[in-house]
C-alpha cells in the first residue's frame, strides 16, 4: 500500500515540473532568426524557430512593414519579398517584447534592366547663364540603382543640327553632366543607351530672350492733319543677342510726340513683328515715333510732318 502511495505522489510531482516547465517557456519564449548577413533584391529566405504561443514576426524594409503571427513551437524557413535595395530588419516580439532579431543588407542584383533619362530644368532662355544638367539611372529589374555601372552613351541633338556625344560611367548607377551651348532657340533632344538598353528621348526648350534692338519703319500714312486718317508703324524682325527672333507676345510700346503731347500705344509681337496705327494729328505740325521694350531697348525715331487740309 505505501509503494503505491509512494508511486502517485512521484508521478503528481512529476507533472507539476512538467507544468512548471511549460508555463515558464510560455511566460519567457525564445526565438531566433537565421540568415546571411547579405541579400541579393527579391526574395529573402530567413529561418525562424520559436517556441513560444503567441509570437510575431516584425519585417521592416524599404518595401514597406509586414508582420506574420508565428505558430507554436515552429521552425519555418520563409521566403519574405523585399524589392528594393537598403537595410531590412526582422524581429519576433512576444508580449511586446523583442525576444529576437536580425539586419540583413539587401543589395541590387548588378542586373542592368532599365535605363531612364531626365533633364532639369526642362526648359531654359538662350544664353541664360543657369545650366541645364542631363541626368541618368541604370537599374535592376526592381528599380534599384546600380552600384557600379560601364559607360553610357549620349546624344544631343541641337536645333541648328549640330549633334554632340557625351560618355559617362555611373556612380551608384546615377550620372550628371551639365549641357552647354544652349545660344539657339528650339529644341535639344537628348539620347541615352547603354548596350541594347535605350531611354526614352528628353527634351530640352530653348526660348528666345530680351530683343537686343529695335528698327522701326512707316507701313502707310497720309501727311494731311485731318484727324481721320492713320499712320501705320511697323517694326522690322525684332531679334535677341543671338539672332533668335523673340517669342510671339513680346510687349512693345510706341511713343507718338507732336507739340509736346504724348501718345502711347502697345502691340504684342507675332513672328518677331509688331505693329500699330496711329490717327493722324487735328493740327499741322511735326510727328514723332519711337518705340521701345520691357527691357529698356529703344528704337530709331521717325518724324513726319502733317500740313493742314487743303482749301478748295
Amino acid at each position: 500500500m505505501n509503494k503505491y502511495i509512494t508511486y502517485i505522489i512521484f508521478f503528481l510531482l512529476l507533472l507539476s515540473c512538467t507544468s512548471r516547465h511549460q508555463n515558464n517557456a510560455s511566460a519567457h519564449p525564445v526565438a531566433s532568426i537565421d540568415g546571411p548577413d547579405t541579400m541579393t533584391a527579391g526574395h529573402v529566405s530567413l529561418r525562424i524557430k520559436s517556441n513560444g504561443n503567441e509570437c510575431m514576426l516584425l519585417i521592416t524594409c524599404s518595401s514597406g512593414n509586414l508582420i506574420l503571427p508565428l505558430l507554436p513551437h515552429s521552425d519555418t524557413l520563409l521566403q519574405i519579398p523585399c524589392w528594393q535595395s537598403g537595410w531590412m530588419e526582422a524581429k519576433v516580439i512576444a508580449s511586446n517584447r523583442v525576444i529576437a532579431k536580425k539586419a540583413v543588407m539587401v543589395q541590387s542584383d548588378q542586373q542592368p534592366a532599365a535605363l531612364e533619362l531626365y533633364i532639369s530644368p526642362k526648359s531654359t532662355i538662350a544664353g541664360h547663364p543657369e545650366q541645364c544638367f542631363l541626368a541618368s539611372v541604370l537599374s535592376d529589374k526592381y528599380g534599384n540603382p546600380l552600384e557600379n555601372g560601364q559607360e553610357i552613351n549620349y546624344q544631343l541633338e541641337y536645333p541648328n543640327q549640330q549633334v554632340k556625344t557625351v560618355t559617362g560611367k555611373p556612380q551608384f548607377g546615377m550620372f550628371f553632366t551639365p549641357i552647354t551651348q544652349i545660344l539657339q532657340a528650339g529644341k535639344i533632344m537628348c539620347f541615352a543607351s547603354y548596350h541594347s538598353l535605350q531611354a526614352e528621348p528628353a527634351t530640352v526648350r530653348i526660348f528666345s530672350g530680351k530683343p537686343a534692338s529695335i528698327h522701326i519703319y512707316c507701313v502707310s500714312q497720309t501727311p494731311i492733319a485731318d484727324g481721320n486718317s492713320t499712320l501705320i508703324i511697323r517694326t522690322d524682325i525684332i531679334r535677341d543677342d543671338y539672332g533668335n527672333t523673340v517669342a510671339d507676345g513680346a510687349y512693345i510700346t510706341f511713343l507718338a510726340e507732336a507739340d509736346g503731347a504724348k501718345t502711347y500705344l502697345s502691340s504684342y509681337t507675332l513672328s518677331g513683328i509688331a505693329t500699330v496705327s496711329f490717327q493722324n494729328p487735328v493740327k499741322a505740325g511735326h510727328f514723332t515715333i519711337t518705340a521701345f521694350s520691357d527691357n529698356g531697348v529703344q528704337s530709331n525715331a521717325l518724324t513726319f510732318y502733317f500740313s493742314k487740309i487743303p482749301v478748295p
